[in-house]
């Protein structure tokens, strides 16, 4: 007979709360925030399930085409298109045609039931691309094409139509089918009826992927937003999990351990400080850069602080609802940044035209005070922000007021050159103003201790700042380990970031109106989805010298600026509930071992976290 094995009581207990610690941290800062805010069926006509899974299917293909880039350039043959001096695999190009049609198709349907002008604006997308389609032959193979215009202009009456007869009825499932073969039929019948297939066989030529890049390049501007909020991702859940674990730990910290940890995060930061420190190039970060981040560091701190005492003393739970703020104004950012970017070319070349046409210069023109006039209009922005963050303050929200304040001030950071004239090569270094938020924890840990008010809960808090400022020191290997690996900078972060906002930003799509009904939104919350994908999967594959929109870059933005601010506001909440010894994260969960709760044990209302100087929540 074989003996049976017994389980030791205590390491049951340790298995048993660190499966419960890990399983509450992961639920409360990545569940919980997907179940909030994924699209939901609300108010969904019958079979429109039917139209999402085939919108996810192209974000899932358009997904693995960017991750799966090098793979598919080394093992495919390689298509040079030219006028974009690009190199697109050529059996790639098919799987990126079916993801423009359906995108089209998803603005075209979502636009048949909105307000006028986004249905205009839809409307006048879906024709163009039929035109763009349907008409290339004109300018292709030096008039040996065959023009044929019945087709695109019998298709876009029908699309006309359509328009006219469904925008005052409820949305109805076959309404994206009709308008995606209404689209489909045109792109592919547009290069078939023109010749231009037959003709650039014939001269050893493919005007399909031409097309299929100019379409791409033409609407990548409108996915820089989608870009800058998924630089956000990264951080949102650094702030999430870390402020959670802190949480958590709260409760099952007994005072010799709380100090341990505290201890043992320390050293490992100050260690990775010291690293740090000793690879300083003092050529790229001079003193000009020292003294415009130790501003910033306490612009950051100022701001943050005043909207604090305007608003009153954060409610518990501030620092967990600090990454859904952040999400929320994630998109309006990057949408205000991408339209003063706009903004600024066109002001800039239409003076030069203006200079051109009174001065009767020829050639090329050079375009002065396009940087100035960005940089201008970032720190306008920045000051706007500030602006509301105080406003949002005076009403009580110091969780938004927090995060559009902080945001302000990074933007403001990042316009240094354009204060001084562009006379000293200022600029904001994210590293530095993180060693200097690690030095704020140490002095006010020491100053604690000293005065005795080094309590297990502040010590835990302590420890929850210097664990995020480390992971903040390695945002590079967390923001893009797959990239790395692959060899392609920013994909798996822009990747990952727009899912993430897609799974946690969609709230607003589950609500309807009669304007804009559910049915509406979650298409065009998924054509957001879509748009963002199929640039940074053409991105990866062309590798296109001229392409307009980034998405390294971009994604990199979003991080400096959403992420700095975002990191900043939870520092200085746990930070504020140091020096006041108040708890900055929600009640913790009761548990069956848990004093005072109503487990086995029986409830226990002198429980820890009721003690005076006890261990309650982060």
């Amino acid at each position: 007979m074989s003996t049976p094995v017994t389980r030791d009581p205590a390491a049951g207990r340790v298995v048993d709360r660190t499966r419960r610690f890990v399983g509450v941290v992961v639920r409360r800062a990545v569940v919980d925030p997907v179940r909030d805010g994924r699209p939901r069926a609300h108010d969904w006509p019958p079979g429109w399930r039917s139209v999402v899974a085939v919108a996810l299917g192209c974000c899932v293909l358009s997904a693995l085409l960017a991750i799966t880039s090098p793979l598919l350039r080394a093992t495919l043959p390689l298509f040079t298109i030219e006028a974009q001096e690009a190199v697109l695999p050529r059996a790639t190009v098919w799987p990126l045609l079916l993801s423009i049609i359906v995108l089209l198709a998803l603005v075209q349907t979502a636009a048949l039931h909105a307000p006028w002008w986004l249905r205009t604006l839809g409307t006048l997308i879906s024709v163009g691309t039929l035109l763009l389609w349907g008409f290339f032959g004109l300018v292709q193979a030096d008039g040996l094409a065959r023009l044929s215009p019945v087709v695109p202009l019998g298709l876009i009456i029908v699309l006309l139509v359509l328009v006219v007869l469904r925008a005052p009825r409820r949305p109805a499932w076959w309404e994206f089918p009709a308008v995606l073969a209404v689209l489909g039929i045109g792109v592919a019948a547009g290069p078939l009826t023109s010749g231009l297939v037959a003709t650039g066989q014939a001269l050893g030529y493919d005007a399909v992927p031409l097309l299929v890049a100019t379409s791409i390049q033409d609407s990548a501007l409108l996915a820089v937003p989608v870009m800058i909020a998924a630089g956000l991702s990264v951080a949102e859940l650094t702030v999430g999990l870390t402020v959670q674990a802190g949480t958590q730990a709260a409760r099952v910290s007994g005072r010799r351990w709380a100090y341990l940890v505290l201890g043992a995060v320390a050293a490992v930061r100050l260690t990775q400080a010291v690293v740090q420190l000793l690879g300083w190039d003092p050529v790229a970060d001079g003193p000009a850069t020292v003294i415009t981040t130790l501003a910033v560091a306490g612009l950051l701190a100022g701001v943050g602080l005043t909207v604090i005492r305007i608003a009153g003393r954060p409610a518990a739970g501030t620092a967990e609802q600090l990454p859904e703020q952040a999400n929320r104004i994630g998109l309006p950012v990057g949408v205000a940044l991408a339209g003063l970017g706009v903004v600024a070319s066109v002001v800039i070349i239409v003076r030069a035209l203006g200079v051109l046409v009174l001065s009767g210069v020829t050639g090329s023109v050079d375009l002065p005070g396009l940087t100035a006039l960005s940089s201008g209009s970032r720190l306008v922005l920045g000051v706007v922000l500030v602006l509301l963050g105080f406003r949002r303050a005076r009403r009580r929200d110091v969780r938004q007021g927090l995060v559009l304040g902080l945001t302000g001030v990074v933007l403001v950071g990042l316009s240094s050159r354009f204060l001084t004239g562009f006379r000293w090569p200022t600029t904001l270094d994210p590293d530095l103003l993180n060693l200097v938020g690690t030095l704020a924890v140490l002095v006010i840990g020491v100053s604690a201790w000293l005065r005795h008010r080094l309590t297990p809960r502040c010590a835990v808090q302590l420890a929850t700042a210097l664990v995020l400022s480390a992971l903040f020191s390695a945002r590079d290997v967390l923001a893009d380990p797959l990239g790395a690996a692959l060899g392609v900078s920013g994909v798996a972060l822009v990747v990952f970031g727009v899912f993430w906002d897609l799974l946690t930003g969609s709230e607003w799509a589950n609500r309807s109106s009669r304007r804009l009904p559910a049915a509406s939104r979650v298409l065009l919350a998924l054509a957001k989805t879509l748009l963002g994908l199929l640039v940074v999967g053409y991105a990866a594959l062309a590798r296109s010298a001229v392409n307009v929109a980034d998405p390294d870059v971009y994604a990199e933005l979003g991080d400096l600026v959403l992420g700095t601010a975002l990191v900043a506001a939870a520092f200085l909440v746990i930070l504020r509930a140091v020096e006041e010894d108040v708890p900055t994260g929600a009640a913790p969960e009761p548990g069956p071992d848990r004093p005072g709760s109503a487990g086995p044990g029986g409830p226990d209302p002198a429980g820890a976290a009721g003690r005076p100087g006890g261990v309650g929540a982060v």
